[in-house]
């Protein structure tokens, strides 16, 4: 039997604040001192947004997430 991954289930978690908030939520991990983007529910609700990727980087002190 398969273990569920971290994304698998957080993502149904990251639907429904971005549904409810109507914000963009972000799943992040923390490796070698910098903030990992790995998943993402993305809001439309706004013109302007924030444009990050699956996979960019952040420095610990620079991100909402690592804190």
């Amino acid at each position: 039997m398969r273990r569920p991954s971290l994304i698998g289930i957080a993502r149904p978690r990251l639907q429904e604040m971005c549904a409810k908030l109507r914000e963009s939520a972000w799943l992040a991990e923390w490796r070698n001192g910098t903030v990992l983007m790995i998943d993402v529910a993305e809001s439309s609700s706004h013109a302007l947004q924030l444009a990050l990727n699956l996979g960019d980087r952040c420095p610990l002190h620079a991100s909402a997430l690592a804190r």
